[in-house]
């Protein structure tokens, strides 16, 4: 929902998400999986922390790998959700604006420091028109945004964690995964809604061979 000033709003209702605990979680299923993708997390009130760091704490035990979105942080709550489950995340994937809420801090730079040392083996801060922050073990890297005509922002960050996660599936290294949920996230602002403009992988492939993404190495 646009608003004069903001980059968006949207408005959410809890509904059902309010019933879903950890534990409602099947287990059987999930040790079949590949890769464990919990997104969202904040919004389902009845997702505790320690029950959520013990299914992902399952998955890494079995070779799976977790990843980590979050929405609605709130400033009051802190890191404290997030303690106990990111010692178990591979990959933990807030935007700038939610990593500020979190930790306090503006700096993606800083940010992402700070959710290293509380656990989180790699680090992805989305940053919009901005760009991409990573910090992973042995780096730490930035990207730009890739030069997509911008519509609507909606859905842009979870594109980008399909579009990562589908690097982790494909046993991409970071270079490669990063450059395509670049380009997978920003072709869903290119038009209204949140899927609408959501690159194939084909597509993505032949703009990504146009416009490849231009990495800055910093020190780990």
């Amino acid at each position: 929902m646009p608003v004069t000033g903001d980059d968006r709003r949207y408005i959410h209702a809890v509904g059902a998400n309010a019933e879903l605990r950890v534990e409602d979680i099947n287990l059987e299923h999930v040790g079949q999986a590949r890769v464990l993708f919990v997104g969202g997390y904040l919004l389902f009130p009845g997702m505790q922390p320690a029950a959520l760091a013990g299914l992902f704490q399952f998955a890494r035990e079995r070779g799976i790998q977790t990843v980590l979105d979050v929405a609605g942080p709130k400033a009051a709550q802190g890191l404290g959700p997030l303690a106990p489950v990111l010692p178990f995340t591979d990959v933990f994937l807030p935007n700038q604006d939610e990593a500020a809420v979190m930790t306090g801090e503006a700096d993606p730079w800083r940010q992402a420091e700070i959710f290293a040392a509380c656990g989180a083996r790699t680090t992805v801060i989305t940053r919009g028109a901005e760009g991409v922050v990573v910090r992973a073990p042995g780096q730490s890297l930035a990207a730009p945004a890739l030069p997509f005509e911008f519509v609507d922002g909606s859905g842009a960050g979870d594109a980008f964690a399909a579009g990562y996660i589908v690097g982790l599936l494909e046993g991409w290294d970071l270079e490669r995964s990063l450059a395509f949920a670049t380009a997978i996230g920003g072709s869903a602002c290119t038009r209204l809604g949140t899927t609408a403009g959501v690159f194939t992988r084909p597509e993505a492939m032949d703009y990504l061979s146009r416009h490849p993404v231009r990495l800055d190495r910093r020190p780990a």
